[in-house]
């Protein structure tokens, strides 16, 4: 298998999302995560439309002219936040016949709650038709370990920490190279969910990544440690991969 191509989608300099990535993997395009981003309204904007939508969410810039003439083959979910998840009924426009959306089952059973909030509060982004199709004949649930998400295409995914349900995912990216994508990492305990384990503990040799790119490094409230321990605590979990002579990418936004 050649080599693949990632592009990030977005990430946010001042907060949160919109998170995501694409794979162009074996002939496939791959989306990991499609987040909206929380952002204010203009001063001049009128008090009436601040009062009936209430909050207003963005998505990335990249949207309509980025996906002009890309087929999406297939979409993985690394948790239920909002800025991972909320504008993945935008892309159902761009997905291809039987494309399916896969996320951990707490995950799943999130998506309409957060589709249904997003098109409540922030009607301009998607519509009720858009998210009824996302949802309907299109979740998947995937199971920790290794699945067949495509033809010749498998993902080894891995429990991420943070909260339920969030998981971490594992491509072979060719040349035998792997890359492991994660949204937000917690590595510690958070009160309603345990941290997240180190590859070299959960993950298989064979498995065993030489990218890791990942969006947040979660503190984890009244729990976390200082600063410079988190740092720590990233650096330990990257060992492994350096020590594999692979290379380590962390998004370092917010």
């Amino acid at each position: 298998m050649k080599k693949s191509r990632i592009t990030f989608l977005g990430g946010s300099a001042t907060g949160l999302g919109p998170s995501g990535y694409l794979l162009e993997i074996n002939g496939y395009n791959i989306v990991v995560d499609y987040g909206l981003e929380f952002t204010s309204w203009p001063k001049e904007t009128d008090p009436i439309t601040k009062w009936f939508f209430r909050k207003k969410v963005q998505a990335s810039v990249l949207h309509e002219r980025f996906w002009k003439g890309k087929e999406i083959h297939a979409v993985l979910v690394t948790h239920k936040h909002l800025d991972h998840l909320g504008g993945v009924p935008m892309l159902e426009q761009y997905m291809a016949r039987g494309a399916k959306v896969w996320a951990d089952p707490i995950t799943n059973e999130a998506m309409p709650i957060v589709f249904h909030d997003t098109v409540h509060y922030s009607p301009y982004l998607y519509d009720i038709f858009e998210s009824y199709y996302t949802l309907e004949g299109r979740r998947q649930n995937i199971s920790l370990g290794e699945t067949e998400i495509l033809p010749g295409v498998k993902v080894f995914a891995k429990r991420a920490g943070h909260v339920p349900g969030a998981l971490s995912f594992i491509f072979d990216l060719g040349n035998g190279e792997r890359g492991l994508i994660t949204g937000d990492k917690g590595l510690h305990y958070q009160f309603i969910v345990e941290g997240a384990k180190y590859c070299s503990e959960d993950v298989p040799k064979e498995y065993m990544p030489t990218y890791v790119l990942g969006m947040d490094l979660t503190h984890g409230m009244g729990r976390r440690k200082d600063f410079l321990t988190e740092c720590d605590h990233l650096v330990k979990a990257s060992e492994p991969i350096l020590d594999n002579k692979g290379i380590v990418i962390v998004g370092a936004f917010g």
